[in-house]
């Protein structure tokens, strides 16, 4: 969860991680940190720890006011883009294979895939199909290369009985 705002974008974006504080006196590292002008937020405490979230980059700076508190911080999670492209490095064939996938998702798009004639009582609705086709409009075919009016148009033309009719993708 990254929130909401500019702000949280920003850490996001930077990546920051969730930090388990254990020892004796976990809330001194935390007055170190905050007295250091560490960016801290997310703050919980549990039995003998305490948990907050900071920026990556401050994480490495708190191990030595940790030696000070005596003190031992630890990662519990780690969240942002840094860790995401991580994660993608190290799984080439994943990223290629969605690849593909959104790649062939956006070329099925564009085809049609049925085609529906409604509303026609007085033609029969192969005459109407046999005409949408005559000028291109057949399952299978790219949508990008049929005109709606000129299949309107076409329809209109082969059966003089209808008075009317709208193509819609």
């Amino acid at each position: 969860d990254i929130g909401v705002g500019p702000k949280r974008i920003k850490e996001y974006l930077q990546g920051y991680v969730r930090v388990e504080v254990r020892g004796k006196n976990p809330e001194r590292l935390v007055n170190l940190c905050l007295s250091a002008g560490f960016p801290m937020w997310d703050f919980d405490t549990g039995e003998s720890s305490v948990f907050f979230c900071t920026t990556l980059q401050r994480y490495r700076d708190i191990h030595r006011l940790a030696r000070r508190a005596r003190c031992a911080p630890r990662i519990v999670r780690r969240v942002g883009l840094p860790f995401t492209l991580g994660k993608i490095r190290r799984r080439p064939t994943a990223l290629i294979a969605a690849s593909i996938v959104v790649l062939v998702l956006l070329y099925l798009s564009g085809s049609v895939w049925s085609i529906q004639v409604t509303g026609s009582e007085k033609v029969e609705p192969a005459k109407v199909l046999s005409a949408a086709a005559s000028v291109g409009l057949v399952p299978g075919a790219r949508r990008s290369r049929i005109s709606e009016s000129a299949v309107e148009a076409a329809i209109l033309d082969q059966n003089p009985e209808i008075a009317w009719v709208y193509v819609r993708f």
